[in-house]
């Protein structure tokens, strides 16, 4: 798992023996991912197999959202393509500064540590908010 805090809104994810020395598929391969918006963190999933081409889960956050972006092979283009969505929250508004990230084992779930001290969770696949609590209450 690699994560990364950035503040640019260009993100280059290499996926090379840095990044996932045990699991990458091809070493040498190098992605440029430009993003629509500034973000805070980065964070990797774990690489999934679909077919012969593994898919990555990469989640990055800003102040105000959370974006699950899917990096998967598209037949059609012979390339990479990254589908990226936001997580929906609440609709009072989320606004917080992320300090540390981890998605689980099995991708359902991504925590987000705050400045506030609270740890933030999101369901991963339904793409929605869960909780926030207190890291006193842990």
């Amino acid at each position: 798992m690699k994560t990364t805090s950035l503040s640019s809104g260009a993100l280059k994810i290499l996926v090379s023996s840095l990044v996932r020395p045990q699991k990458c598929q091809s070493p040498k391969v190098e992605f440029l991912v430009v993003m629509k918006s500034n973000f805070e963190k980065v964070c990797w999933g774990e690489m999934k197999k679909s077919g012969k081409h593994p898919v990555y889960t990469i989640v990055t956050t800003n102040p105000s959202n959370i974006f699950v972006n899917i990096l998967e092979f598209d037949l059609g283009s012979l390339a990479y393509q990254l589908k990226t969505s936001y997580i929906q929250l609440p609709s009072s508004g989320l606004i917080r500064h992320y300090t540390c990230s981890k998605i689980d084992a099995s991708g359902q779930y991504f925590y987000v540590g705050t400045t506030g001290g609270e740890v933030c969770i999101f369901n991963i696949p339904n793409k929605i908010f869960k909780a926030s609590l207190p890291v006193e209450n842990f």
